[in-house]
């Protein structure tokens, strides 16, 4: 506060009392004699929002962010089916499933996929895995334990498969990127292809979708 002696100030309570802000990721207190007092300051971006009665924006870490007038410059993705019994220490929420989730949308960011389309929500709770909505009405399922570099080169192939699908006209409706192969479930199966598929559908086996790399 105003008028306090710099030399008696405690940097450590100063730095303390900034972090309990919960936007504020990290700080620096230094002091420079005689009247200077210098404060650093790294400030918790969102990744996305979590649905859990109403909706909270959350960083990568899981940690819920007070609101700000310049988070409102863009939309974010809505994570839905987060466990509600989910614990919350620190202001950080403790959720295997969201933690992953967080992690894939980070990847998706900074991959060639995120020119093509974005992501608007994110169900956790779908059988075997996760599925992310896209703008371009096409779903992508993600099987949960995925490792990094994996989900990366999915994200790479999605660019090729979609760029394929536009050629031979097919309308995808899911990417399914649980297995080695992404499985396409089209839009809307051809005739020309519905014979094909049948002698599959006993086996109860994918009977309208493609298989791309």
């Amino acid at each position: 506060q105003a008028g306090d002696n710099l030399l008696r100030l405690s940097l450590v309570d100063v730095r303390k009392k900034i972090l309990e802000h919960p936007n504020i990721r990290e700080a620096a207190v230094l002091r420079r004699l005689p009247n200077v007092l210098r404060i650093e300051i790294k400030e918790r971006e969102p990744l996305a929002q979590i649905s859990i009665g109403k909706n909270y924006l959350v960083d990568g870490e899981g940690a819920l962010l007070t609101w700000n007038d310049k988070f409102a410059q863009r939309e974010w993705p809505l994570i839905e089916g987060l466990d509600l019994k989910s614990s919350v220490v620190d202001n950080k929420i403790q959720s295997d499933p969201l933690m992953e989730v967080l992690q894939i949308l980070k990847l998706f960011r900074g991959s060639v996929a995120a020119t093509r389309m974005e992501i608007q929500k994110v169900r956790l709770d779908e059988p075997g895995g996760y599925v992310f909505e896209t703008d371009k009405a096409v779903a992508l399922r993600l099987r949960i334990g995925l490792k990094p570099e994996e989900v990366q080169v999915k994200f790479t192939q999605i660019v090729a498969v979609l760029e394929d699908l536009q050629k031979k006209g097919i309308a995808p409706e899911v990417l399914d990127l649980r297995f080695e192969d992404i499985v396409v479930t089209p839009r809307e199966t051809p005739k020309s292809h519905a014979k094909a598929a049948a002698p599959a559908a006993g086996a109860g086996e994918r009977p309208s979708k493609k298989t791309a790399r």
